[in-house]
């Protein structure tokens, strides 16, 4: 009797497993333990809810995969060589039409790389397209300012923001934060230097031909040039020895010393001319 009742308990428990998918519909995989299954009919895919027991999106991709181990509850959907997005739920919120999508986070927590034509933008975990596929590259930027992306359009690169092209694309370069400046990032255009701060507002306008990293020829000092003639800046940006020198050296801990035309200049750290005994 005891062996019946199992044989019957296992068959009831095996029927109830195959009813959950549509007869003719092939399971290919469980969604993350939940209850919508990827299915297969005819060479399509398509999602089943088998607690609703309806299909979530209707059976026409080609191919249905999960994104991944940071969002694995998503699910990319190809079709016709395009690529969408389905949302935990297994309906359709972003519809094929990517090249590409790559994994969120890659460019900061919720945020995805995508491409279309051959150009790159930024995809939210809304499935909103922010600032159009536009770019010729996207990057992840500096960890010293968060919610930015670096981005380069026709060759020049700019800073993206969550919400606006935060900084145009018109630079050759974008520096690192703290690699010339202890706060600020160096950037070039049309061979000039200037300094951006981090919350991506130009602070120094591209001007220099050369910078020197801050802290060289004096503490909180960078030495620049403007066509071969040299001067001083403090770090908040502002002149201390004028641009007029052929050539500046520090000699001392306190003392700075100019030339301009075989005449000697001598300055403290504050830009104040000093009497010193070379």
């Amino acid at each position: 009797m005891l062996r019946y009742t199992f044989i019957i308990a296992l068959c009831t428990i095996t029927s109830l497993c195959s009813a959950q998918i549509p007869k003719g519909y092939k399971e290919v995989e469980q969604v993350d333990n939940s209850i919508l299954y990827i299915v297969e009919k005819d060479g399509k895919m398509g999602v089943y809810d088998t607690e609703g027991h309806v299909f979530t999106v209707e059976m026409k991709y080609d191919k249905l995969e999960r994104m991944g181990e940071i969002l694995p509850e998503f699910m990319l959907a190809w079709k016709d060589e395009k690529c969408g997005l389905l949302d935990p739920f297994g309906y359709e919120m972003v519809e094929p039409q990517f090249e590409e999508i790559g994994v969120f986070g890659e460019l900061g927590q919720g945020f995805s790389l995508v491409k279309k034509n051959g150009l790159y933008g930024v995809l939210d975990e809304s499935g909103t397209l922010l600032h159009g596929c536009k770019y010729d590259a996207i990057e992840s930027y500096d960890a010293y300012v968060s919610g930015y992306a670096k981005a380069k359009r026709n060759g020049l690169w700019g800073i993206l923001s969550y919400e606006s092209e935060a900084l145009e694309c018109k630079y050759e370069t974008l520096g690192r934060f703290g690699e010339l400046h202890p706060d600020w990032a160096m950037i070039e255009s049309k061979g000039q230097i200037g300094f951006i701060d981090n919350t991506v507002t130009v602070v120094v306008p591209c001007q220099f031909n050369t910078v020197e990293a801050f802290g060289l020829i004096g503490t909180n000092l960078s030495m620049v040039s403007i066509k071969s003639k040299f001067g001083v800046i403090n770090v908040e940006g502002f002149e201390v020895i004028p641009m007029e020198y052929d050539s500046l050296e520090k000699i001392s801990d306190e003392v700075i010393k100019g030339m301009k035309k075989d005449q000697k200049f001598f300055f403290n750290l504050q830009g104040i001319e000093v009497e010193y005994e070379d």
